[in-house]
């Protein structure tokens, strides 16, 4: 578990930076993206990358 956690922080902090990458600086749900969770990051990220696609 101790060496899955930093995997996390970086894949979390990899999110964080392509959302601001794209203007994006807060959830959907108006929360800020340090304070959210993988899976929420995953979703917004998942969300842009459908915009850009249509």
């Amino acid at each position: 578990m101790a060496e899955l956690l930093p995997r996390i922080e970086q894949r979390k902090t990899e999110l964080i930076e392509q959302l601001i990458s794209q203007g994006i600086y807060k959830t959907t749900g108006e929360r800020h993206l340090y304070d959210a969770s993988l899976k929420v990051l995953e979703a917004e990220y998942e969300r842009v990358l459908n915009r850009c696609v249509k």
